[in-house]
Protein backbone atom coordinates (compact mmCIF):
# COMPACT_ATOMS: atom_id res chain seq x y z
CA UNK A 1 0.00 0.00 0.00
CA UNK A 2 2.59 2.56 0.56
CA UNK A 3 4.12 1.87 -2.75
CA UNK A 4 0.79 2.87 -4.04
CA UNK A 5 0.54 6.16 -2.67
CA UNK A 6 4.28 6.92 -3.66
CA UNK A 7 3.13 5.95 -7.08
CA UNK A 8 0.03 8.16 -7.27
CA UNK A 9 1.79 10.83 -5.68
CA UNK A 10 4.57 10.33 -8.46
CA UNK A 11 1.96 10.61 -10.74
CA UNK A 12 0.38 13.63 -10.19
CA UNK A 13 3.72 15.68 -9.58
CA UNK A 14 4.58 14.62 -13.36
CA UNK A 15 1.30 15.07 -14.50
CA UNK A 16 1.33 18.80 -13.17
CA UNK A 17 4.49 19.36 -14.70
CA UNK A 18 3.35 18.51 -17.93
CA UNK A 19 -0.11 20.19 -17.81
CA UNK A 20 1.55 23.04 -16.31
CA UNK A 21 4.47 22.74 -19.64
CA UNK A 22 1.41 22.40 -22.21
CA UNK A 23 -0.36 25.04 -20.72
CA UNK A 24 2.25 27.97 -21.01
CA UNK A 25 1.72 28.85 -17.65
CA UNK A 26 4.07 31.91 -16.30
CA UNK A 27 7.04 30.55 -14.26
CA UNK A 28 5.41 31.95 -11.06
CA UNK A 29 2.79 28.77 -11.32
CA UNK A 30 6.04 26.30 -11.19
CA UNK A 31 6.91 27.97 -8.00
CA UNK A 32 3.72 28.22 -6.16
CA UNK A 33 3.41 24.37 -7.02
CA UNK A 34 6.76 23.47 -5.74
CA UNK A 35 7.08 25.80 -2.72
CA UNK A 36 3.11 26.63 -1.52
CA UNK A 37 2.98 23.83 0.64
CA UNK A 38 6.50 24.64 2.47
CA UNK A 39 5.46 28.08 2.33
CA UNK A 40 2.32 27.13 4.65
CA UNK A 41 4.37 26.35 7.30
CA UNK A 42 4.67 30.00 8.18
CA UNK A 43 1.49 30.06 9.58
CA UNK A 44 2.98 28.44 12.30
CA UNK A 45 4.83 31.60 13.39
CA UNK A 46 1.21 32.44 14.73
CA UNK A 47 0.17 29.79 16.41
CA UNK A 48 -0.45 26.01 16.73
CA UNK A 49 -3.99 26.68 15.18
CA UNK A 50 -3.63 28.92 12.09
CA UNK A 51 -0.74 26.79 11.83
CA UNK A 52 -2.65 23.60 11.26
CA UNK A 53 -4.65 25.49 9.68
CA UNK A 54 -3.02 26.71 6.47
CA UNK A 55 -1.17 23.50 6.39
CA UNK A 56 -4.31 21.68 5.65
CA UNK A 57 -4.97 24.45 3.37
CA UNK A 58 -2.28 24.24 1.41
CA UNK A 59 -2.34 20.73 0.98
CA UNK A 60 -5.48 20.42 0.06
CA UNK A 61 -5.42 18.35 -3.32
CA UNK A 62 -9.52 19.93 -3.94
CA UNK A 63 -7.78 23.37 -4.04
CA UNK A 64 -5.09 22.61 -5.92
CA UNK A 65 -7.03 21.46 -9.21
CA UNK A 66 -9.42 24.75 -8.76
CA UNK A 67 -6.35 26.73 -9.02
CA UNK A 68 -4.51 25.12 -11.81
CA UNK A 69 -8.06 24.32 -13.42
CA UNK A 70 -8.37 28.36 -13.26
CA UNK A 71 -5.13 29.28 -14.32
CA UNK A 72 -5.63 26.53 -17.34
CA UNK A 73 -9.01 28.21 -18.93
Amino acid sequence: MKWLLKTEELVMLLLSIFLLWNSDASWYWYVLVLLGPDISMLGYLVNNKVGAAMYNLFHHKGIAILIFWRECI
